[in-house]
């Protein structure tokens, strides 16, 4: 019975830690995405204002 509740442990430790890990690495992609495109944004705007004056 000991075995079998370490194992369940590691398990959910494992699982905790690899959900954890994906989160971090999602949430990192997408801030770059959203600094990408708000970069682009802004140097269209720029652009625009160059242009319209």
């Amino acid at each position: 019975m000991e075995k079998k509740k370490w194992i369940l442990f590691m398990t959910l430790a494992v699982f905790i830690a690899g959900v954890t890990f994906f989160n971090i690495y999602l949430n990192r992609n997408i801030s770059q995405t959203t600094a990408a495109k708000q970069e682009a944004i802004s140097k269209e705007t720029l652009q625009e204002e160059k242009s319209g004056t």
